[in-house]
């Protein structure tokens, strides 16, 4: 597997910050969204570090704008939360094959 930065950028996403905010415009009102953020450091009971074995945990979801409440999001709908990249990428493509599918698009 490639770095997640050029699989996402393979899925139509744009490259907000890298390996953290991936965004897809899938409508005029509508953005699929992924953000990671670094997992916080884990200490044993005598204060000894546990090493994250994955150093980012991401989340994928969807959001709807709509202009009349000056570009606020109105609707929020999460697909992942608290997942590595491998398992975040299986759930866009699955996404995105989805959308493909609806539209009529042969992938």
């Amino acid at each position: 597997m490639q770095s997640i930065n050029t699989e996402m950028r393979r899925l139509g996403f744009l490259v907000g910050i890298p390996y953290t905010c991936f965004v897809l415009e899938i409508g005029q009102q509508t953005m699929l969204v992924v953000e990671g953020e670094k997992k916080p450091i884990s200490r044993d009971q005598y204060g000894k570090r546990i090493p994250a074995t994955q150093g980012i945990q991401y989340c994928f979801y969807k959001v709807r704008y709509q202009q009349r409440y000056h570009q606020k999001f109105t609707q929020v709908k999460v697909y992942a939360e608290y997942k590595n990249a491998a398992q975040i990428l299986c759930a866009v493509r699955k996404y995105i094959r989805f959308l493909n599918e609806k539209r009529g698009v042969k992938v």
